[in-house]
């Protein structure tokens, strides 16, 4: 399995936010054997079977990188390895590091956090891909720069 390590407020561990759509092609082609990418829409391509998936500003510039349960990529963040801990741990972690932003958050069901800027994305069992655990896990973890934060907040304002 792949582990790939979301960094907070940056990006990926050579994939950064302000990047063009084009370098982070060629990040992807290069190192990470993906393949050309989809394009879900006009600011959403994806790699990997549509279990990463990268958004862009306007200007072509990445903002956004979300990773689906998918037991072909790991997720670590923040030194959690993600898929392997129940959600409702992986959440209980979070919280302890950063606070949610209870606005946006739709009552904890899709928490972002405002400092790290980390989004989750509907907690259930479902989502328990890996199998050897059996419980809730989140469908998606992402994380966002400043512009991603700012446009989410402007949706619930």
């Amino acid at each position: 399995m792949n582990i790939i390590e979301l960094i907070p407020r940056k990006g990926m561990e050579d994939i950064h936010f302000g990047m063009t759509r084009d370098e982070v092609k060629s990040i992807m082609l290069e190192k990470y054997k993906a393949g050309n990418s989809e394009k879900r829409n006009e600011e959403t391509e994806i790699y990997f079977d549509n279990s990463l998936q990268f958004s862009f500003e306007k200007d072509d510039t990445l903002t956004f990188i979300e990773i689906f349960s998918d037991p072909k990529i790991g997720v670590k963040i923040l030194g959690i390895n993600t898929w392997e801990i129940d959600g409702k741990e992986l959440l209980k972690l979070l919280n302890e590091k950063d606070q949610m932003n209870e606005s946006i958050s739709e009552g904890g069901h899709n928490p972002i956090f405002q400092n790290n800027i980390i989004a989750l994305y509907e907690l259930d069992e479902q989502y328990d891909e890996i199998g050897n655990f059996n419980g809730e896990k989140w469908a998606t973890i992402g994380i966002g720069d400043d512009r991603y934060y700012e446009s989410v907040c402007k949706i619930y304002d």
